[in-house]
């Protein structure tokens, strides 16, 4: 019987090393590790992809938080987030291959949305202070939705839209949230020349 153990003992694995369509001897290849190992840590190739989305995450948030350290502003926050998430999507195949997994994932979604729920409230309660549990929960899950087919449209048709979809993906959600028209507009414009001046590491790519 395989068991799994606390995953912060779990081999470093990149997410440009996990294709969504590898089998697991091949992940187990390009990791340099043995299928002992992989067994040991994980039960099947989902739970690969969890592990490894969950590190992505934590590793762009990291990476958030380093360029908009000395901003005291959440809407700007939530907008480089989500245009580092897309960029990441646009300059690799692999990684864009990771997120549609991660996104297609009922067991990542459920472990994501509680989070989404409360980053949401924290950004966004100002605009929003009769908003429900219930209300941040449908609204997390929409949006998830609506970034689920873009992705799906990156992986299955090669095309880069990044700098088309993202402005309307960011003001989409801003606007789901009551942020003013003004404040959206100035966000999405700021976003799109931090991320494109950029230039650094995320997820092992650079950029």
């Amino acid at each position: 019987m395989r068991v799994i153990i606390n995953t912060n003992d779990a081999p470093s694995l990149r997410p440009d090393e996990l294709p969504a369509v590898t089998v697991p001897p091949a992940i187990v290849e390009e990791a340099g590790i043995n299928i002992g190992t992989l067994c040991h840590f994980f039960r099947n190739k989902e739970d690969i992809f969890l592990y490894s989305s969950k590190q992505t995450d934590i590793e762009l948030v990291e990476c958030v938080e380093q360029m908009t350290e000395h901003e005291n502003d959440p809407i700007l926050r939530y907008a480089v987030y989500r245009a580092l998430e897309f960029k990441m999507i646009e300059k690799s195949d692999k990684i864009a291959e990771l997120y549609l997994e991660s996104y297609s994932s009922w067991r990542r979604t459920q472990m994501v949305i509680p989070i989404n729920i409360e980053r949401n409230r924290l950004y966004f309660h100002d605009y929003n202070q009769n908003f429900t549990k219930k209300d941040y929960y449908r609204l997390s899950m929409a949006l998830r939705g609506m970034r689920l087919m873009y992705i799906a449209e990156r992986v299955h048709t090669g095309v880069n839209k990044f700098k088309g979809y993202t402005p309307f993906i960011i003001e989409t959600a801003l606007a789901a949230f009551n942020v003013p028209k003004e404040r959206r507009e100035a966000a999405i414009a700021r976003v799109m020349v931090i991320v494109r001046t950029y230039h650094g590491t995320v997820y092992g790519i650079s950029f």
